[in-house]
């Protein structure tokens, strides 16, 4: 379990599958700009 931190105005791209902490939405592929998301 971890945790991915996007601090720039642009999607990244992970290889793994994230929740985010606020939505409760799950990113496969890429993490939300500014966005905290956990490792599923």
């Amino acid at each position: 379990m971890g945790c991915y931190i996007n601090v720039t105005n642009r999607p990244q791209p992970i290889r793994r599958v994230g929740r985010d902490l606020i939505s409760g939405k799950y990113f496969a592929g890429s993490l939300p700009p500014y966005g905290v998301v956990w490792l599923v």
